[in-house]
């Protein structure tokens, strides 16, 4: 779809869709997680983002459960954070827990 996301002369990734303002169960586990790996591994979002290619924005909408991120995305993440990217993921224990979702 055209328009759905900008390189800027960085680089960085900006995506010009806008957020749906619900978060659905799967995905905010999925930012949790996110957000856990990164911190362990002592990177401020902002720093994360800019490593990754990513518009700061938009990965904290990821980290938030608000963006349902690329499969490309996660695989950038995950070269970053140098793990592989299942590891990206909740445990599936928490994710059936949320299963009444729907994705």
């Amino acid at each position: 779809m055209p328009g759905r996301s900008e390189v800027d002369q960085a680089g960085i990734v900006e995506s010009t869709v806008k957020p749906s303002r619900s978060r659905n169960d799967h995905l905010v586990a999925l930012g949790n997680q996110l957000r856990q790996i990164r911190t362990d591994r002592g990177f401020s979002q902002e720093e994360f983002a800019a490593e990754v290619g990513l518009a700061r924005s938009y990965y904290g909408e990821v980290e938030r459960g608000e963006r349902n991120v690329a499969a490309v995305n996660l695989i950038r993440i995950a070269i970053a954070m140098n793990v592989e990217v299942g590891e990206l993921f909740p445990p599936l224990s928490l994710l059936t827990r949320n299963a009444s979702t729907g994705i």
